[in-house]
């Protein structure tokens, strides 16, 4: 049986943390629409505040809804042909509508997360602590 908090706590778990190289931006659970919500605000706010490498950790979602495909799409108009967004383990559909959606022209995808930092030459930064 679900108790109150549990019914309250959100599905999607987003974590932010910033290395030498690149910031790491971490998402576990269900990507549902409030997440992906959630998870672009997180997104605009560490393109607005640095030139890095974004590394989007997909490692702990288990489900997702289209709508990051549709705010991923605003994020490139926005911040223009710049390749800073590296995403690590997408479901195999979410790869899938990348390729589809022609954000594999500005998205790096990597199999896990220690090739996407050696990618952006984090040596040893945030990904790998």
């Amino acid at each position: 049986m679900s108790t109150r908090a549990d019914m309250t706590a959100p599905l999607c778990q987003i974590s932010a943390a910033s290395g030498p190289h690149y910031v790491l931006i971490t998402v576990a659970g269900v990507l549902d629409t409030s997440g992906s919500d959630r998870l672009i605000a997180s997104l605009e706010v560490a393109l607005s505040d640095s030139r890095l490498p974004l590394l989007l950790d997909f490692t702990g979602v288990n489900k997702t809804c289209s709508r990051i495909f549709r705010h991923l799409l605003m994020l490139r108009r926005r911040f223009g042909d710049v390749k800073l967004l590296c995403i690590c383990r997408p479901l195999s559909h979410m790869r899938r509508l990348i390729n589809l959606t022609g954000l594999d022209r500005f998205v790096d995808i990597y199999d896990n997360r220690d090739a996407a930092t050696a990618a952006v030459g984090g040596g040893r930064g945030v990904a790998d602590r």
